[in-house]
């Protein structure tokens, strides 16, 4: 059924005109003397409809001339819940079949609602039939909830102690904070899904983000009891949501068919920044989390952005409680194309996330180091990563291999990193962490910055240490 289309032709209707569609071209307009339609009695294949599903009208409309549509609209406590037009070309007489469905969502209580429907005929005279109708919640006797990842199903029951809690339904349970979960209205992931919806905070239907619970209260760092209200889909306890400038940090998939969302890593996406202006954020300890010193300044308690002006996406890595930028002049990915850059390849180094053995030698999976600055004497350039305590890489000025350069042709400015040659390997050096073990370098988010001379002398590496983690 072309809805839009109907819904233009009945306010034709309304407005006292009819528009070509709704008639043939030598048809008269309104006639004052014309009778009206007739409408015969609504009837239902049931008597109530439940959200979420279905009810099937009939009805019966004739006129002495010509019939133009029908109109069929519920409603519930003055809102217009469905609306549909069934066009009647001209027949003297139109019987009606109509499928009516009223979605399920928040706040839907069991109500009684009005079914009108109204016929007009090609004089634009009308007349209308209305019947009474009960809309009528879905049925939980138990919902269930489901932890994403290992698919562990847990019995929510029904609160029955007073009416007023007779949607709520709860669970001891024992998972760590930050468990992420999925409510089910039948056991085995069946039924009515819910999931999570950053817009409103709440659970919402068919929604394949998964709720994130956190007790910020318990000294274990636990969820002892959940609770889910199926009338306003809210759910507790809910993890408060990390934003900047208004937008929400959330978890992410590395690509849309990948079943696991990012480990550590929560994702603002198209963040609103001006240059010279504070980001205001809620729920981020500045004190405890860097924001990259590139793009943002800290000073008194105030965080200032000092990129170019537009929208950037944000990363924060909570291992290193840090936040990579990801921008035009700052790239994560390495399937676009980026002028004036170089590749760096090898093992233990990535952005925002650190993988075991990225990029692995892959220069599909290559991490770019941007141009800063250029002079006649030098080219510079620089980037925030990731490295692994047993890190190695090499720079190159052409991707697939080309334009490798030596790494002892390099100055190192600091100890953090060294050339070494690779076991096995004569001739063969990789950069790696100066000290060299397992014991006493960590993984680290580091600021690298590299030097490229215009010629004479040596190319020169620069590496300030931002945060680090014990973690790998």
């Amino acid at each position: 059924m072309k809805t839009n289309r109907y819904k233009l032709m009945l306010s034709c209707a309304v407005g006292g005109m009819l528009i070509a569609s709704c008639q043939k071209q030598d048809a008269a307009f309104f006639d004052p003397s014309a009778a009206e339609p007739t409408i015969g009695e609504i009837t239902l294949d049931q008597p109530r409809l439940r959200y979420g599903e279905s009810v099937t009208i009939r009805v019966e409309a004739t006129d002495a001339e010509a019939l133009s549509h029908l109109e069929i609209r519920l409603m519930a406590d003055q809102e217009v819940l469905y609306t549909g037009v069934v066009p009647a070309n001209d027949r003297k007489s139109l019987t009606v079949e109509q499928e009516i469905q009223v979605a399920f969502g928040p706040l839907r209580a069991t109500r009684s609602a009005s079914l009108e429907v109204v016929a007009v005929n090609k004089s634009m005279k009308t007349a209308g039939r209305t019947r009474d109708i009960v809309l009528e919640r879905p049925v939980f006797e138990q919902l269930y909830l489901v932890v994403d990842g290992t698919g562990q199903e847990i019995a929510l029951t029904k609160d029955e102690s007073s009416p007023s809690t007779s949607y709520l339904y709860s669970a001891e349970v024992d998972l760590p904070n930050n468990t992420n979960v999925f409510v089910y209205s039948q056991p085995g992931k069946q039924g009515l899904a819910w999931g999570f919806d950053p817009s409103a905070n709440i659970c919402a239907l068919a929604s394949s983000t998964p709720t994130s619970l956190c007790d910020s209260y318990d000294m274990e760092e636990k969820v002892r009891k959940v609770t889910f209200d199926a009338f306003s889909f809210d759910i507790t306890p809910l993890k408060k949501n990390l934003a900047a400038n208004g937008v929400l940090f959330m978890l992410y998939k590395k690509e849309a068919s990948n079943e696991d969302f990012v480990s550590n890593v929560l994702r603002a996406q198209d963040v609103p920044l001006t240059n010279g202006e504070e980001v205001s954020t809620e729920l981020i300890d500045l004190d405890a989390v860097t924001f990259d010193p590139d793009f943002f300044a800290y000073e008194g308690g105030k965080l200032t952005y000092i990129g170019r002006t537009g929208t950037a996406t944000l990363y924060l890595n909570t291992l290193y409680d840090f936040v990579f930028v990801e921008s035009g002049e700052n790239p994560i990915s390495t399937n676009a194309s980026y002028p004036d850059v170089l590749f760096v390849n090898g093992w233990g180094m990535a952005r925002p996330e650190l993988w075991n053995y990225h990029p692995d030698w892959d220069f599909n999976k290559a991490v770019i180091f941007r141009k800063v600055s250029e002079d006649d004497s030098q080219t510079v350039y620089a980037q925030t990563v990731v490295t692994s305590k047993w890190v190695q890489f090499k720079f190159y000025d052409e991707k697939d291999w080309g334009g490798e350069f030596p790494c002892p042709d390099i100055t190192f400015e600091d100890d953090t990193f060294k050339a070494l040659e690779e076991n096995g390997k004569p001739d063969n050096y990789n950069i790696v962490p100066s000290l060299g073990d397992a014991t006493s370098w960590k993984s680290a988010v580091v600021k690298i910055t590299f030097m490229v001379p215009k010629s004479g002398v040596a190319t020169r590496l620069r590496s300030v240490v931002l945060a680090e983690s014990d973690q790998d």
